[in-house]
C-alpha cells in the first residue's frame, strides 16, 4: 500500500521529471558559440515536394552561411536523409547554400544522415573517405560546429562528443516556429535516450 510519504515523494520525482525535460531543450538558448572550428556540420529537416528547405531546414542553413562568411570554419558537412517522398534532404541542402555563393567543393553531402546519432558516426567515415585530417593538418578528429535548432543543440553536442569531437562552436537561427513547441517536449525524452546510447 501506498502511504502520504511515498505518494509525496512520487510526486517530487514527477516534478523534478518534467522541468528536466522542459529545462534540458531550453538550455541551448545558451549555447550560442562562435568560435573557429575545422567542420561545421548542419543537420537536416524537412524538405517541402517540390525540394525546397522548409522554413526551419533554411533558417540552419541561413545560421551557416552567415559563420561560413564570417570564417569560422571553410568545410561544411550537409547531413539528412530520404524523406517518404524520396526528397534528399543533403541534396537540398547543398544546392541552397550553393545559390547563396559557397563553392560546391567546399560542401560535401552526408544522405544517411536520419538522425543525430547516424550523423555524428557518418562523420567519421566522411573524414577518413574524403581525407580531411590532410586538409585540417592534425591526427586528431578534426574540432566541429554543429548548426541545428537551439533546442537539439544540447542532444547534438552530446552525441558528437560521444563520438570523440570536440564541438567548438555551437549555433542555432534566431527565429522560432510554431513546430518548435513539438520539438523541444520531443528533445526532453530524446535526451536521456541519447545520454545512455539507447539510441
Amino acid at each position: 500500500m501506498f502511504n502520504k510519504k511515498h505518494i509525496k515523494i512520487f510526486f517530487v520525482l514527477l516534478i523534478l521529471s518534467v522541468t528536466t525535460i522542459i529545462l534540458l531543450p531550453l538550455s541551448g538558448l545558451l549555447m550560442q558559440k562562435h568560435n573557429q572550428a575545422d567542420i561545421a556540420v548542419v543537420l537536416g529537416s524537412m524538405v517541402h515536394y517540390e525540394g525546397r528547405p522548409s522554413k526551419q531546414l533554411k533558417a540552419r542553413l541561413d545560421t551557416a552561411y552567415e559563420l561560413y562568411k564570417k570564417n569560422c570554419y571553410k568545410t561544411i558537412i550537409v547531413s539528412g536523409g530520404l524523406d517518404p517522398r524520396g526528397n534528399d534532404e543533403a541534396l537540398v541542402m547543398r544546392n541552397y547554400l550553393v545559390k547563396k555563393g559557397i563553392p560546391k567543393q567546399n560542401i560535401i553531402m552526408d544522405n544517411q544522415g536520419n538522425n543525430t546519432r547516424a550523423t555524428a558516426t557518418n562523420l567519421k567515415n566522411i573524414i577518413q573517405n574524403n581525407k580531411l585530417l590532410n586538409d585540417f593538418k592534425t591526427e586528431k578528429q578534426p574540432s566541429v560546429a554543429i548548426i541545428s535548432q537551439f533546442f537539439h543543440l544540447p542532444r547534438t553536442k552530446l552525441t558528437f562528443e560521444q563520438e570523440g569531437f570536440k564541438v567548438n562552436t555551437t549555433a542555432y537561427p534566431k527565429s522560432f516556429f510554431a513546430r518548435d513547441l513539438y520539438s523541444i517536449a520531443r528533445e526532453g525524452v530524446a535526451y536521456p535516450a541519447y545520454l545512455f546510447k539507447i539510441r
